[in-house]
């Protein structure tokens, strides 16, 4: 009988967080088709609840609104705030958003190769598009130091972040960590992907380029 009471509330409370997430989703979708339309305020009401309530996709689009200045005042801090936090529930694109700032230095005291470095490579495990290339950039700044402590954070990292990914050969269009000496990857397999996304999808790095 107690399992039977313990399995209705598990089906019970997934059925809850399904529910949840299904409305989520919705708010997300309804905020970018606002955005794409120029309504950023209206847009950042409709993401706010989802934000708040740790969604991911939801937090990265704050950032993104706060990185461009888009129905709020830009404030490069917050927004590498908000990056952080979809980050660290494993969104991609925060990671490589996250990365770019500590590149860069925006929102931070200082420039920091090393977080850089690691932000980009787990983002490239997560598949993001523009974090190999960014990942590749980075590197040609940094110290041999300053690489194999970034090694260091990626293994404590991605051991949570991306459990069952692992890094393999460029070649295959999947993640791998870079050198200095190791040699550039052939440009035409990425022939399809760009630095910069399209200007709709509100890419982090347009928000901060543009």
């Amino acid at each position: 009988m107690q399992f039977i009471q313990w399995r209705r509330s598990a089906l019970s409370a997934a059925f809850v967080v399904l529910v949840w997430v299904g409305g989520a989703s919705g708010e997300i979708e309804a905020a970018r088709d606002l955005m794409e339309e120029g309504k950023f305020v209206e847009a950042r009401e409709a993401l706010w609840p989802a934000a708040r309530s740790g969604n991911a996709e939801a937090e990265e689009l704050i950032g993104v609104m706060y990185a461009m200045g888009l129905g709020v005042n830009q404030d490069y801090q917050r927004a590498f705030e908000w990056y952080l936090r979809s980050a660290m529930k494993g969104h991609p694109g925060a990671q490589s958003g996250v990365g770019w700032y500590y590149e860069v230095g925006l929102g931070m005291p200082a420039i920091d190769l090393t977080r850089a470095y690691m932000w980009y490579v787990l983002s490239a495990i997560g598949n993001d598009p523009d974090a190999m290339i960014s990942q590749e950039e980075v590197v040609k700044k940094m110290t041999k130091e300053q690489i194999e402590k970034a090694h260091v954070l990626i293994d404590d990292y991605r051991v949570w972040l991306y459990p069952f990914r692992e890094r393999v050969c460029v070649m295959c269009e999947r993640p791998q960590i870079l050198t200095p000496n190791m040699p550039e990857r052939p440009t035409d397999i990425w022939s399809t992907h760009s630095r910069r996304r399209p200007k709709k999808s509100m890419s982090r790095k347009n928000a901060l380029r543009d």
